[in-house]
C-alpha cells in the first residue's frame, strides 16, 4: 500500500518496517527449507569418511545464523531494530489505532464497503472492539519470551557474546545446545507473532515463511553424498 492510503503517517511507518522484518523472516525461512533437504538427505544416506565434518560445519553454520537472525528479530535493546521494538512502539502509541481506522485502511486497501470482516479482524487486538488493547501485545511478547526461556538466554549469551568466532569451537552454542526442534519452534512462533500483527498493516495478509526453491535444489546435496563410483 501507498503511504498516503495509511490513516497516519506514523502507521504508513509501522507498516514499512513490518514489510522489512518480513524480509527477514523469508530469508530464515528459505535457510530451513534448504537445511531441512540437506537433513533429509543425511537421514538417507550414512556418511563414514572424513567429509562428515563438511556436513557438520553446514549444520552448525545453519544454526549459528539462524539464531543471530533471529536474536535480531527478537532483540528487546532500545536501540535495536527489531520485532519486538516494533510491536513495543505500537503499544506505547496504541490511541493511533482504533477501529474505525482500521475499517479505513481495510477500505483503502481492497476497495470494498464491507466493514464486518475488518471488525472481526481488528477484535484479537481489542477488549471493547473499538480501541487497540496494548495489554495484549505486553502479553503476546511475554509469552514468546517465557516459551522460549532458554534458547533466547542461548541466543543472548554463547552465540551473541562470542569471544573469538574464528578460533571457538562452532558447536558450542549451537545444534550441541539446542535441539533442531528448538529452533524450529522459535521460528514459527515469531513467524505467527509476525503474522497477527502484520494484520494491523495489512488486514487479511497472511504470509508464508516456507517459500517455494527452484525444483531439485536437494540434488545439490545428494551430489555431495554419493560416490561418484557408486
Amino acid at each position: 500500500m501507498r503511504e498516503d492510503q495509511f490513516p497516519t503517517s506514523q502507521w504508513a511507518a509501522w507498516a514499512q518496517d513490518f514489510v522489512s522484518i518480513r524480509r527477514n523472516l523469508m530469508s530464515l525461512g528459505a535457510k530451513r527449507v534448504v537445511h531441512r533437504a540437506h537433513r533429509e538427505v543425511l537421514n538417507r544416506h550414512q556418511i563414514s569418511d572424513g567429509t562428515s565434518v563438511v556436513h557438520r560445519w553446514m549444520a552448525d553454520n545453519y544454526a549459528d545464523s539462524m539464531l543471530m537472525g533471529l536474536r535480531r528479530i527478537v532483540d528487546r535493546n532500545r536501540r535495536s531494530f527489531s520485532l519486538i521494538r516494533l510491536l513495543k512502539d505500537i503499544e506505547k502509541n496504541s490511541s493511533l489505532l482504533n477501529v474505525d481506522r482500521y475499517v479505513e485502511l481495510w477500505r483503502r486497501a481492497t476497495a470494498s464497503d464491507d466493514d464486518v470482516f475488518p471488525r472481526m479482524l481488528f477484535a484479537k487486538f481489542s477488549s471493547d472492539g473499538r480501541t487497540l488493547n496494548g495489554g495484549k501485545i505486553r502479553a503476546d511478547v511475554k509469552r514468546l519470551q517465557d516459551d522460549h526461556e532458554d534458547i533466547l538466554k542461548l541466543i543472548n549469551t554463547a552465540i551473541a557474546h562470542r569471544e573469538d568466532p574464528q578460533t571457538s569451537d562452532p558447536r558450542s552454542g549451537s545444534s550441541s545446545d539446542a535441539t533442531w526442534a528448538d529452533l524450529d519452534r522459535l521460528f514459527d512462533d515469531v513467524a505467527s507473532l509476525f503474522n497477527k500483527y502484520f494484520d494491523l498493516v495489512s488486514p487479511g495478509t497472511h504470509v508464508d515463511f516456507a517459500p517455494v526453491l527452484p525444483a531439485g535444489f536437494e540434488r545439490a546435496f545428494v551430489r555431495m553424498v554419493i560416490d561418484d563410483d557408486g
